[in-house]
């Protein structure tokens, strides 16, 4: 495997593309959705069930930008939690 600089400098390492839920009740969430998708589809007419899509539309960007603030805060976190450790390593010694 290559190494994650590697990578990101490659163009390979794209966190939103590996980022899936490991919550069980994630797949039947998902499932419950897609089912209750196939009930508006037949309960609406064409534009109404496309008007439905264009706002769950917004909520999926709605979340993505949330998850990309989440991630870019985990981020510094880490890394201002790691600079800190060595600093205070090296005050230390």
């Amino acid at each position: 495997m290559r190494k994650p600089l590697e990578q990101l400098y490659n163009g390979q390492l794209i966190p939103v593309e590996q980022i899936v839920s490991n919550d069980p009740a994630y797949r039947a969430v998902n499932q419950q959705i897609t089912e209750a998708m196939k009930v508006w589809q037949k309960r609406l007419d064409g534009a109404a069930y496309e008007d439905l899509e264009q706002l769950l539309d917004l909520f999926s960007q709605l979340e993505e930008a949330g998850m990309l603030s989440a991630f870019v805060y985990g981020f510094q976190l880490g890394v201002s939690l790691i600079l800190d450790s060595a600093t205070s390593l090296k005050d230390a010694e």
